[in-house]
């Protein structure tokens, strides 16, 4: 996959800041605060496992796995989140807006870095 060496560095320096920021945050007795970088730093963590497997495991066709993952992972959050919404469970909403956020940030840069795409949607 073009570029996935330096996608995969991107992903791993993301999670290594977000999981000392998570570290910063619980020594400031910060700890919902905590939570939400830990939660982000492992939606950046799954995804270089994802590029790890799609070198390892799929070596002809690693781009059109990682675009699938990028793609089904995010459902299975998706609807957790309905279900959050529909039930008022507003700690698991939050949960999973964060991790909706960030593969927003992990799509773009996917396009970026990858595909050598500027697309800012």
């Amino acid at each position: 996959m073009k570029n996935g060496t330096q996608f995969t560095v991107y992903l791993q320096t993301e999670q290594k800041f977000y999981f000392r920021k998570a570290g910063e945050l619980a020594r400031e007795n910060r700890k919902d605060e905590a939570k939400m970088a830990k939660i982000r730093a492992n939606v950046f963590g799954i995804f270089a496992n994802v590029i790890q497997t799609a070198e390892s495991e799929f070596p002809e066709n690693e781009l059109s796995f990682v675009r699938e993952q990028i793609e089904k992972i995010p459902g299975a959050w998706q609807e957790s989140l309905s279900a959050a919404e529909l039930h008022n469970d507003y700690v698991k909403v939050m949960n999973e807006r964060i991790k909706l956020d960030a593969i927003i940030e992990i799509k773009k840069n996917f396009l970026r870095i990858v595909e050598g795409s500027n697309n800012d949607s």
